[in-house]
């Protein structure tokens, strides 16, 4: 079926093309002149053919009832349906729009939530970085106190036991020197030096002599003093013992602590160890944050690519809307001027059965 435009007489194959031909070409003042003409010169020639006209009219009276008949139910038919094409347009294009809207509200939320989860876990992730290298330092600090601590300690511990070893062994070698003066060799004495006399003879001449009341004083000799300087150096000796018993002692315990600050050294590596690799997987923690901050930054990019293609396409939605009311106006007029010419046939047919 051909539509021919009242302007400028261009046919168009749908009424959909008539219309947005319409549109674009022509203003609506052009369109109402040009069918109140071809209204203008319909009327003209139905009254000039209208005496040839009621001779057909009165023979098919009955054909053209029945063909209005179909006609009215066929146009109200078209209206319904054509209402309700609309309707479902507009509602399911409403509805579109509306969750289109409501999902990238939703997506700007959820985007607005984790960049701000994002952005607490950086900056917790900087707080315990700084804690760790606060603890590192500390832990470096006094480790280097300590270490210079244990080496002074162990210079001067040294330096008292090998003063205490050297007194010792002085004391050693005098005691050997000692020895070896008093030690007599019996290789050495000879008997046959050794001159016994035979005084029998004047024993037996000897008169007993009482005893002098006063007792006879013994001057010291060169042995006593001798043996006077030596249980000095013996008594010395025992000193000096007992000092280097007590230097063992402390020595021992020097050496424990020596050892026990070995182990709190090696446990603090083991602590310096244990904070570098926890900065490690910080530092990978705040490596796949910075991935996962790249990859939202790509999904935000797509989202707002979406966004974009979404208005775009509420744009087309409204403009297919505009031209479906625009249609639907047309189609009202055409439904007007269908009832008006209605009108008149009824008209028309009353006359001529009168």
């Amino acid at each position: 079926m051909t539509y021919i435009c009242p302007v400028c007489d261009e046919k168009m194959s749908s009424e959909k093309g008539m219309n947005l031909h319409q549109k674009k070409e022509h203003t609506e003042e052009e369109i109402k002149q040009a069918e109140k003409e071809e209204e203008s010169s319909s009327n003209e020639s139905e009254d000039t053919d209208q005496e040839e006209t009621q001779k057909q009219e009165k023979e098919n009276v009955t054909e053209e009832t029945e063909k209005v008949d179909e006609g009215e139910t066929k146009e109200t038919k078209n209206e319904n349906e054509n209402k309700s094409e609309t309707t479902d347009t507009e509602t399911e294009s409403q509805n579109e729009v509306a969750d289109m809207e409501k999902e990238n509200e939703n997506e700007d939320t959820e985007n607005q939530t984790d960049d701000q989860g994002d952005e607490t876990d950086l900056s917790d992730l900087g707080k315990v970085k700084e804690e760790i290298n606060d603890i590192s330092e500390s832990i470096e600090e006094q480790k280097q106190e300590k270490e210079a601590e244990t080496e002074t300690n162990s210079k001067d511990q040294e330096d008292a036991l090998n003063e205490e070893e050297e007194e010792v062994e002085e004391m050693e070698t005098g005691n050997e020197k000692v020895d070896e003066d008093m030690e007599i060799d019996p290789s050495e004495i000879d008997l046959d030096d050794i001159e016994i006399d035979d005084d029998s003879e004047d024993i037996e001449d000897l008169e007993v002599e009482e005893p002098d009341t006063e007792p006879v004083q013994y001057e010291d000799t060169d042995i006593e003093n001798e043996m006077g300087d030596l249980l000095e150096k013996v008594n010395e000796m025992d000193e000096k013992v007992a000092k280097a018993v007590k230097a063992k002692e402390k020595r021992k315990k020097a050496e424990t602590e020596v050892e026990e600050l070995k182990k709190q050294k090696e446990e603090m590596k083991k602590n310096i160890e244990k904070l570098q690799k926890k900065e490690v997987e910080e530092k990978q923690k705040l490596r796949d944050i910075k991935n996962k901050g790249k990859k939202l930054n790509v999904k935000i990019h797509k989202i707002e690519e979406n966004v974009t293609g979404l208005e775009e396409r509420k744009k087309g939605l409204k403009q297919d809307i505009s031209d479906l009311r625009e249609e639907k106006k047309s189609l009202k007029k055409d439904i007007k001027r269908i009832s008006s010419n209605m009108e008149k046939l009824k008209q028309n047919l009353g006359e001529l059965q009168n």
